[in-house]
């Protein structure tokens, strides 16, 4: 009998075990297709441009909501060579109170109506969570904000997620603004597993802490979530980017004229001018970093080390110039410099953005113009 109950025992662990390593070798198959699926639909987002002005930085006028981009807009887009959007959303458009609860219905819906509009103009969709840059800070000190912005985002993943997974991607967060990478990788998880609550097979966009550049890229660890994409943003060198820009932090914000690439030669004239002292140091730095394409090149190198060292694939969602104070021809240079070191990396790109102050038409919609020079430099002659 002790021999039979022994020999029963071991056949009953032995099952147990077999058991165990089935479900080991289903879940990493599960893995495995995930990321397939994320790879595949990275690859989808290969040319594309930020819709800032819609739902984000701007008024939360329900009229506007409904006409900011047309039909007509979204036309323009593919027409031009782009393949997807993204679409920044503010939550405090979707629940003015501030605190995430009630959401708004009616702008709900309008943001439905957005999604709807962009897919059935033949364009995949990245609805990125784009609140004010002060947003972020709150979620550490705030359990309770950050409890109500999950339940938000599985509300909204619902709702969206009800389009087809290959063209519609959710955004956890832009540009967090938490300086502290642990404390972000934490927020990150739990809204990241909100909205795999709400759209289980749905592609994911995630990002580095702060300001989501290449430096904050490179110190994130990959999720649990083998379905997510990794975004990064470059505005490298700022100083000539933002130049010009009011809401850039000083000197930047006063700087014009500042000219790419920069040696100590090009950068002399706009030195001569420079109103500040502390212009001066900034410009007499960027004169001495030599930024040109190789520079830039270098910086993304970077992000594709780190996207080959984890085996998952990445994508820039946010690059741009300032077009007000930027020389117009450094200006073409720069862009067509980032867009063709990205593309030689197979790095898909979402450039900053449709219309507004770096955009590549003006005009209000219904009244549009293609800014010649920028679309040549992101798309090609």
């Amino acid at each position: 009998m002790v021999a039979r109950r022994v020999s029963f025992l071991t056949l009953v662990a032995a099952l147990v075990l077999l058991g165990g390593l089935a479900l080991g070798a289903a879940c990493a198959t599960a893995a495995t297709r995930d990321r397939q699926t994320a790879t595949r639909r990275a690859e989808m987002l290969r040319r594309g441009i930020n819709l800032s002005g819609w739902f984000a930085h701007g008024s939360t006028d329900p009229a506007r909501l409904q006409s900011a981009v047309t039909a007509d807009d979204v036309q323009r887009i593919r027409r031009m060579g782009f393949d997807h959007v993204r679409l920044p959303v503010d939550p405090v458009v979707l629940a003015p109170s501030g605190t995430f609860e009630p959401v708004d219905p009616d702008a709900l819906y309008y943001l439905e109506d957005a999604v709807r509009l962009v897919l059935d103009g033949g364009l995949a969709i990245v609805v990125d969570l784009h609140p004010d840059e002060s947003f972020g800070l709150r979620l550490p000190a705030e359990p309770a904000t950050l409890d109500r912005l999950a339940a938000l985002w599985t509300r909204l993943a619902r709702r969206l997620g009800a389009h087809d997974p290959d063209r519609v991607y959710f955004e956890a967060l832009n540009e967090p603004g938490i300086t502290d990478a642990a404390t972000w990788a934490r927020i990150q998880g739990r809204l990241v597993a909100a909205i795999r609550q709400g759209a289980p097979h749905h592609t994911i966009v995630a990002t580095g802490h702060a300001w989501s550049g290449v430096e904050h890229l490179e110190a994130l660890r990959p999720l649990d979530d083998p379905n997510v994409i990794y975004a990064f943003h470059l505005y490298e060198p700022y100083p000539f980017t933002h130049q010009g820009a009011a809401w850039a932090s000083e000197p930047v914000g006063g700087l014009s004229r500042v000219p790419y690439p920069s040696s100590p030669a090009a950068v002399a004239p706009a030195l001569a001018t420079a109103a500040s002292p502390a212009a001066r140091e900034l410009l007499t730095a960027y004169a001495e970093q030599r930024w040109d394409a190789a520079a830039i090149e270098r910086l993304i190198d970077r992000a594709a080390a780190w996207r080959d060292r984890y085996g998952v694939s990445i994508v820039c969602t946010e690059f741009g110039a300032f077009r007000a104070a930027s020389p117009a021809d450094d200006r073409a240079t720069w862009l067509r410099d980032v867009r063709t070191a990205l593309e030689r990396r197979q790095i898909g790109w979402t450039a900053w953005e449709y219309a507004g102050g770096f955009g590549v038409v003006d005009g209000p919609a219904g009244q549009r113009i293609i800014h010649a020079q920028t679309a040549r430099a992101l798309l090609g002659d």
